[in-house]
């Protein structure tokens, strides 16, 4: 019987980690600015942009967005040396803007 090999060591001794991580940035980017798109859509179709409360919510997502895309810009300015000699977005920065992306998705 062979001994059951644990996967854990993938993400500890590879750059697996890190390569999904970096795939899913700029999913992490699209979900807002996908929604802004519809938003302002949807205001302009019904004719409600002029209003200061639409204006208001617009702003927001607008606000969310462009804060996101500040995160995401970061961590690929800060990039780090992994152990591999690879260069990967910074973890911190990255981490920061996924936790924003869903708490603004979220709200």
């Amino acid at each position: 019987m062979r001994p059951i090999v644990s996967a854990t060591g993938l993400f500890r001794f590879t750059n697996a980690f890190f390569t999904a991580s970096t795939s899913s940035r700029p999913r992490t980017w699209r979900r807002p600015s996908w929604l802004l798109g519809v938003a302002s859509l949807v205001a302009e179709t019904i004719g409600r942009t002029g209003l200061p409360a639409y204006q208001q919510l617009l702003g927001e997502i607008v606000d969310a967005v462009e804060t996101l895309r500040a995160f995401l810009r970061a961590a690929e300015v800060d990039a780090v040396l992994d152990l591999h000699g690879d260069f990967v977005a910074e973890p911190g920065h990255h981490g920061s803007a996924r936790n924003f992306s869903r708490a603004s998705i979220r709200a």
